[in-house]
């Protein structure tokens, strides 16, 4: 098809005009040892720290395929997805095909936009492999639940993804075991830290940072102040053992001593927990298995001592549960209580999420006194990549099978705002302002809205998600698209709003 193009001189090539220049990246561990060192072949325009992050992390250096050119890897990851949208039958004609395949290229050679890092690592190398990055998974109170869960983060992890659980299923330290009156639970803090070392030690990619996970707790679990304070207790062990001067083994960090490195925790609070921190009034948790009363505060205390200890270590967050749930499009499907490692992505258990990301500042320039945003060049790449982002749901691997059902009945993408700090500066805004606010706001709503149009169009010629097949979800997803309405202006409206503003 390409060569016909060729032929007819309607074949654009990608990457013309760009000066593509050997560099020779090295990368030194912290005990001065090599840990990459390679010529490869980029553009000029790539930083140095772009092009040894890259090289060393996502051109493919197996035993069958050996990259050492950009070009190598987007290449791959472009002509597969064509293949499959073809395949699939995403587009009518061969002309939208090309065009389609040009841009994918055009658009990551030119750094408007990624995937996320999954895809860069696995597509293209097996005929199916795994591209979302991140994961919701569940857990029962049961051990063969657990174990499963433990087996189901390592696969995720060892293709380099992440993933976020709620552990408030499984009953407290408080509470019994069987029938053996002296016999407690080990609670979900203990069954945490295993699965913590499982993320630090696998890492992502198998050769990267360490895995992400995300550990959710609800309000109400009679554990939720062990949770609350565990990370600050490994935080106090990992200065004890700095100051001792006990110095890591070759290869390691001394973080790698203690528990919760690899894991972001949050606490998620329900309305009525948030009224009664307003009221001044209590807060009870309570046993998992029989709902009955365990404790009982001042809700404002646990809500400042998640404060303190978050402003010393980072965690715990917050999540809103109702809040939420408010925005789930799918509630027939149950509740949505967990997100992802870095809590972008809120979903139902035993599903997951591809990502992608604009870089923003591509997008503005600077001529003769003023700056200009540009709006189609900004819908073009998000409808692309969307639709890119689509193909990849049918065409990965899933460790599960349940995560296999999960994501292809919701099909959820993500696609996010990379670079916004770096605009803002470049525009002479100030990061906390009002005027950020809205620029930012704008960004956000012609994403969304050119992400839903580029969704029904492919429903309307693919056929809609299962989830869909539900009056509740139905009227859910309707409800909603009217509050994004209600809060939204008109698109047209955005983009001239944008040029004033600039």
């Amino acid at each position: 098809m390409i060569e016909d193009a060729k032929a007819s001189g309607t074949y654009k090539d990608p990457y013309d005009g760009i000066n593509f220049v050997e560099r020779h990246p090295v990368i030194e561990g912290a005990d001065g040892s090599i840990k990459f060192d390679q010529v490869v072949v980029f553009p000029d325009y790539f930083n140095e720290q772009s092009v040894k992050v890259v090289a060393s992390k996502y051109l493919c250096n197996n035993a069958k395929r050996k990259e050492s050119d950009l070009r190598d890897m987007i290449d791959r990851v472009s002509d597969t997805t064509v293949d499959l949208a073809m395949k699939d039958g995403y587009f009518e004609t061969d002309q939208d095909i090309i065009d389609f395949g040009y841009k994918l290229k055009y658009y990551q050679i030119h750094q408007y936009s990624a995937f996320n890092s999954p895809v860069y690592f696995n597509h293209g190398i097996a005929e199916k492999n795994q591209l979302s990055a991140c994961f919701i998974l569940s857990v029962e109170d049961n051990m063969e639940s657990i174990a499963n869960l433990y087996r189901d983060e390592m696969m995720v992890f060892q293709k380099g993804s992440g993933s976020g659980v709620n552990f408030s299923p499984l009953r407290s330290s408080f509470e019994k075991v069987g029938n053996a009156d002296k016999s407690s639970a080990s609670g979900p803090i203990s069954f945490l830290k295993a699965s913590d070392i499982s993320a630090s030690v696998i890492k992502s990619g198998g050769i990267l940072r360490r895995a992400a996970k995300m550990a959710c707790l609800n309000a109400d679990h009679p554990d939720i102040f062990k949770f609350i304070n565990c990370k600050k207790k490994e935080e106090d062990k990992l200065d004890a053992i700095k100051s001792s001067g006990i110095l890591s083994e070759s290869g390691y960090e001394l973080s790698d001593e203690v528990f919760f490195q690899s894991t972001n925790l949050s606490c998620r609070f329900s309305n009525r927990f948030m009224e009664a921190v307003k009221s001044d009034g209590y807060w009870s948790t309570r046993e998992v298995l029989t709902g009955n009363v365990v404790e009982t505060v001042k809700a404002r205390d646990l809500l400042m001592q998640v404060s303190s200890i978050a402003h010393k270590t980072g965690d715990p967050g917050v999540m809103f549960h109702d809040t939420i749930n408010d925005w789930n499009t799918t509630p027939a499907d149950g509740s949505i209580d967990a997100s992802n490692p870095c809590g972008e992505y809120h979903g139902q258990p035993n599903t997951s999420c591809n990502l992608a990301a604009l870089n923003l500042i591509k997008f503005f320039s600077f001529r003769n006194g003023q700056y200009f945003f540009d709006y189609e060049r900004y819908c073009d790449v998000v409808s692309t990549m969307i639709t890119a982002q689509d193909v990849f749901v049918d065409n990965a691997a899933y460790p599960t099978e349940k995560l296999t059902q999960g994501t292809k009945r919701f099909r959820a993408l993500g696609f996010g705002l990379s670079n916004l700090g770096g605009l803002l500066l470049y525009l002479g805004i100030p990061y906390d302002s009002e005027k950020g606010r809205i620029i930012t706001s704008l960004l956000t709503s012609i994403l969304t809205g050119i992400g839903h149009i580029t969704s029904a169009k492919i429903a309307k010629k693919l056929g809609p998600g299962e989830w869909w097949n539900n009056e509740i979800n139905q009227d859910a997803i309707y409800r909603i698209l009217n509050k994004h309405k209600n809060t939204q202006m008109n698109y047209l409206w955005i983009s001239l709003m944008m040029n004033l503003l600039l």
